[in-house]
């Protein structure tokens, strides 16, 4: 009975050439064992301008990858934008934002004069957070920067303004809203960020 080799191709992974793999069949394995007919390796020469050609061929796969993952790239954040996490990052963008609660102060009593809506402080080390509702803003922010009002007042809030100064918080006007509307509107921003400095965190029962 005759037992021959078998032929195998193989590619170099570094030039896209090939190797011819002189292995022994299966039978003559099965029969005399693996360690008696070790394979023998062979390759064809390649003269330098193949070599460059082969070269260029990773190159251009190369290439041919990084164009691949930036579309899926771009897809995955398209798809991105109807999934409830886009959402979220666009319902917590503040209407309007002062990210020094001191130096702003005369805007920030100027710019909400006389409107309802939703703000919050934010402590800037932290990250701490305060979410209140009004009626009318510029009346509710004046006595933030009352200190007679905020010693007198037990409020974590009020106590953290005293504690840390304004400069140490920005401020936010989450939301502008219907005066009808504002407990419910700083119910969804309470719910949201959930906010250490807020005692009450249910303002509206469902």
């Amino acid at each position: 009975m005759c037992f021959g080799k078998t032929l195998n191709w193989q590619k170099l992974s570094n030039s896209g050439d090939t190797l011819k793999l002189m292995v022994p069949s299966c039978s003559r394995k099965a029969i005399s064992g693996w360690n008696n007919y070790p394979g023998m390796v062979t390759s064809h020469e390649m003269n330098e301008n193949e070599m460059g050609y082969r070269g260029s061929k990773s190159v251009t796969n190369l290439n041919v990858i990084l164009t691949i993952l930036t579309i899926f790239a771009v897809l995955n954040f398209a798809a991105l934008e109807s999934t409830n996490e886009f959402c979220f990052i666009q319902a917590v963008a503040p209407v309007l934002f002062y990210d020094n609660a001191d130096k702003d102060k005369i805007n920030i009593l100027k710019e909400n004069n006389s409107k309802s809506g939703v703000y919050r402080w934010v402590h800037k080390d932290s990250g701490k957070c305060y979410v209140g509702s009004s009626i009318n803003l510029g009346k509710r922010i004046s006595y933030y920067y009352n200190i007679n009002s905020l010693m007198k007042n037990k409020r974590i809030i009020s106590s953290a303004l005293l504690k840390y100064g304004y400069s140490d918080f920005s401020f936010e006007i989450l939301e502008y809203c219907d005066p009808a509307n504002c407990l419910e509107r700083e119910q969804y921003y309470i719910d949201l960020f959930d906010p250490e400095y807020n005692i009450l965190k249910l303002r509206v029962q469902v």
